[in-house]
């Protein structure tokens, strides 16, 4: 018989369509009507509209604004195979209801369960939530959103790890690129992201990234739900922030009053996910004044220079410029310092992206408690898959050490030739997370191909490949 997959509309405002989706389908005949069948609360007959064909078993139809009134709208899908079989979601005795409001709505936090989204054809249940296993076949969910223009979706996921190596998560709402994630916890956590959503129907996509030349991939996304809260703005500017001490150091430095403080020439970078081309940024810093001169910083985005500023304070200060032309996409932000006067301090404390019309993917930031500070370290040393993978412009490679060793990072290409050393000294235990922009020691670009890093310890070796293209 034919089957309906649809989440059920609970309520709509006063003067509006009701857009209603679902997914049709059967096995063994072909469909030959989809149906919506609607009528307000508390009259007898329904109207009977044939739902629109829009994608592969996707279908859609609406409730016109005449019947979408305070009485409320009750409503059920029916489909039909050239068998003449039907089956029903929800039915004429005990239909669907949808509670009706007046403008403006109330607020509405929005609940959905991964496993009662759409386009559950690739992957399997899990204990609480739904596991992906395949990147070509996102699961979705098409929502109302009221009258309120900005929106917090908390996804709350967890991974299967496979080889010691963390799956991500893709986001997109309606045709826009929200961001990626990297899924590195087993337990279940809350990833968040904020964007301005216009009142009306739409999508939320929810997609498993993985390396699509590794055929022998194991890990697994695992995904519970998904929470959507409005936001009630007062019209100041909505923000993420990175800490400096969570970025990645090239140089010497350490950790002073929650600041990062370089003594000497360093480069600090950050991956993250870009989807307009223009944001403003501040970097909160300070700095040491020598001989009657301040420390100065380079700003760039892949390698592109976009900004400088002199760090001319000696408290915290907020320094603004103005990210412009960025392509939507993975993309790389490197802060340079190059002192030239001896005894030039300069101190980090984080860098603000502002973007209330848009999204950063992120995991909320776990509470660690001091007690916790032993459990924190890794148990076993592993290299891990570097991200992205293919990649281009550069990608970041991540290793752990369970103790302290003397540790050395190269690059080969197909050939075993040495290409550059990344690594190369003792280092303390911990999490190490390494930029390599596509280059040799000589900061030449290499071509498009296959390319191994070997991480050498006292104890062990460890190597993995990776693919650029150029």
């Amino acid at each position: 018989p034919p089957a309906i997959i649809h989440n059920s509309v609970d309520s709509a405002m006063v003067g509006f369509d009701i857009n209603i989706h679902c997914e049709a389908f059967d096995t063994t005949n072909y469909l030959t009507s989809v149906q919506l069948n609607f009528r307000k609360t508390g009259t007898l007959l329904y109207n009977a509209v044939d739902m629109t064909h829009t994608n592969q078993i996707a279908y859609a139809a609406k409730i016109p604004v005449p019947f979408v009134t305070f009485d409320g709208v009750d409503y059920f899908l029916s489909a039909t195979d050239d068998m003449g079989i039907t089956s029903t979601h929800g039915t004429k005795d005990e239909p669907h209801q949808i509670y009706v409001y007046q403008n403006p709505d109330p607020p509405v936090r929005i609940v959905i369960e991964a496993e009662e989204m759409q386009n559950r054809f690739h992957g399997t249940p899990c204990d609480s939530g739904w596991i992906l296993t395949h990147q070509d076949y996102p699961i979705y969910e098409v929502t109302h959103f009221g009258i309120h223009t900005f929106w917090r979706f908390t996804i709350i996921a967890r991974a299967d790890i496979g080889n010691n190596i963390a799956p991500w998560l893709k986001v997109k709402l309606d045709t826009v690129f929200v961001g990626t994630c990297e899924i590195a916890s087993t337990q279940w956590k809350p990833y968040t992201f904020v964007a301005q959503v216009p009142t009306g129907d739409h999508r939320l996509d929810l997609q498993y990234l993985n390396d699509w030349w590794n055929v022998d991939d194991d890990r697994n996304l695992l995904l519970d739900k998904i929470i959507i809260e409005p936001i009630q703005s007062s019209g100041s500017r909505m923000q993420y922030v990175f800490e400096a001490e969570n970025m990645v150091s090239y140089a010497p430095g350490r950790q002073v009053d929650d600041c990062w403080k370089f003594d000497s020439g360093g480069l600090m970078v950050h991956q993250l996910f870009l989807e307009r081309q223009s944001y403003p940024v501040s970097i909160i810093a300070r700095g040491d004044s020598s001989e009657g001169s301040w420390p100065r910083i380079t700003v760039y985005v892949d390698g592109r220079p976009i900004a400088m500023a002199a760090i001319d304070s000696p408290v915290l200060k907020e320094y603004q410029f103005q990210l412009t032309v960025i392509v939507p996409g993975d993309h790389y932000l490197s802060i340079y310092y190059s002192n030239h006067v001896w005894r030039q301090a300069l101190y980090i404390d984080k860098v603000i992206f502002y973007v209330n019309d848009g999204g950063l993917l992120k995991p909320e930031p776990d509470i660690k408690h001091e007690n916790d500070a032993t459990n924190l370290l890794p148990q076993t040393m592993t290299l891990a898959q570097n991200y992205p993978n293919p990649f281009n412009s550069g990608t970041v490679i991540k290793y752990q050490i369970p103790r302290r060793t003397v540790v050395m990072l190269k690059i080969y290409n197909y050939i075993g030739q040495e290409l550059i050393t990344l690594a190369d000294g003792e280092r303390a235990p911990g999490y190490y997370s390494i930029f390599w922009n596509g280059t040799n020691e000589n900061q030449m670009k290499l071509p498009s191909g296959i390319y191994f890093y070997k991480l050498v310890t006292e104890e062990t070796c460890i190597t993995r490949k990776m693919l650029l293209l150029q």
